[in-house]
C-alpha cells in the first residue's frame, strides 16, 4: 500500500511537470494566447488535457467551451497572464472538462458579484473545483450569512481567500469564535488576524479564550503584536510551552501592570513564529538540545499529572 501511494504521488508529479512543460512549448509562440485567436486557445487548451492522466478521455469540446469563456474574461485583467494558466490549470486539469459551460457560468458569476477579483476566483475554484457542484444560489446564501457579520466586501473577501475552508464552513460553526476575536480587535484587525493564522477561527470558543486570557491578561502581550503575527494559530500547549521556557529562564519577565517600568521582552513574532532552533538559541539564549529535553520533561509531567496547569490561574472572560 506504501508503495502504491509513492508511485501515485510520482506519477502526478511527473504529469504536473509534463503539463507545465507541454503547455509552455505550445504557446511559445504567442505569448499573448489569452487575447490571441481561437486556434491559439484551442492549443493551449489541448496542451492541458494532453498532458493529463485520465481514466477517460476528456470531453474536449466541454474544455474549450470553458477556456474561451475563462480568456473572454480574463481579457484586460492584468493580473492574468499565460504563465497563470499554466501553474494554475495544470494543477486540476480535468476541472475544465468535468463540469459544463453553464455550471462555471454560474460559479463564476456568483462570486464575481459577491466582490472576488477575478484572479482570485479562479484561484479559488482551481483550489475547490467542487463549488461548482454547488450551484450560484446556495453558494450566494452561504456568503451572505457571513457578510452580516462582515459587511465590509473587500475585508470578506480576503478572508475566504485566506481561508477557503470557509466555503464549506456554515457560519454557525466559527460564529461563537469570531465574536471572541471581534470583542478584542476591529473588524480590520480581525480579518488580518484570522488570515495570519488560517486555522483561527476554527478554534473552539473555549480554546480562543485561553489565548486570550494568557497572552492579554497573564503575560500583558500588547494586542498590536498579536494581530501582526500568528500567535493565535498556534495551539494553547505550543504558546504556554515556549514562554514558560523563557520564563524558567528569566528571559521573559511578566510586566506589572500597576508599575509603568517598561520590561524589554522579545517579542510576539519571534517567541511563537520561529523554528525552534532559532527560537532557543537566538531569544532564549539556550541551546536547541536545552530546550529539547525541557519539552520532554513537560511532556512526560503533563503525562503523569504532575505538570503545573495554568489555566487554573487565569481570569477566563465569559
Amino acid at each position: 500500500m506504501y508503495r502504491n501511494a509513492l508511485l501515485s504521488l510520482a506519477v502526478i508529479s511527473r504529469s504536473r511537470y509534463a503539463a507545465t512543460n507541454i503547455i509552455r512549448r505550445s504557446t511559445t509562440s504567442n505569448p499573448s494566447v489569452l487575447s490571441g485567436s481561437s486556434d491559439d486557445q484551442l492549443l493551449l487548451c489541448n496542451g492541458i488535457l494532453d498532458a493529463t492522466n485520465y481514466n477517460r478521455a476528456p470531453d474536449r469540446s466541454k474544455a474549450f467551451s470553458v477556456l474561451q469563456y475563462i480568456c473572454e474574461l480574463a481579457q484586460g485583467e492584468s493580473q492574468l497572464n499565460k504563465d497563470y494558466f499554466i501553474e494554475a490549470l495544470s494543477q486540476t486539469p480535468y476541472i475544465l472538462s468535468t463540469y459544463p459551460l453553464s455550471r462555471w457560468k454560474d460559479t463564476v458569476e456568483t462570486l464575481l458579484n459577491q466582490g472576488f477579483p477575478l484572479k482570485r476566483t479562479l484561484d479559488i475554484i482551481t483550489a475547490l473545483p467542487q463549488l461548482i457542484d454547488r450551484g450560484g444560489p446556495a453558494l450566494e446564501a452561504h456568503l451572505d450569512r457571513y457578510r452580516k457579520a462582515i459587511p465590509d466586501q473587500t475585508l470578506m473577501c480576503n478572508l475566504f481567500y485566506h481561508c477557503p475552508y470557509l466555503f464549506e464552513t456554515d457560519f454557525e460553526q466559527v460564529s461563537a469564535t469570531w465574536g471572541q476575536i471581534r470583542a478584542y480587535f476591529p473588524l480590520d484587525r480581525s480579518i488580518d488576524i484570522c488570515s495570519y493564522g488560517r486555522t483561527v477561527i476554527k478554534d473552539d470558543v473555549h480554546t480562543i479564550k485561553l489565548k486570550f486570557a494568557y497572552l492579554l491578561h497573564y503575560l500583558f502581550v500588547r494586542k498590536k503584536e498579536i494581530a501582526e503575527t500568528k500567535a493565535l494559530a498556534h495551539s494553547f500547549d505550543f504558546i504556554k510551552l515556549r514562554y514558560n521556557f523563557l520564563i524558567d529562564l528569566g528571559a521573559y519577565v511578566i510586566p506589572d501592570p500597576k508599575k509603568s517600568i517598561q520590561v524589554a521582552n522579545p517579542s510576539v513574532g519571534f517567541v511563537l513564529d520561529s523554528s525552534d532552533k532559532f527560537f532557543a538559541t537566538t531569544v532564549a539564549k539556550a541551546t536547541l538540545e536545552e530546550f529539547v529535553v525541557y519539552q520532554e520533561l513537560k511532556s512526560r509531567a503533563k503525562f503523569d499529572g504532575d505538570d503545573d496547569n495554568d489555566e487554573d490561574n487565569l481570569v477566563i472572560e465569559s
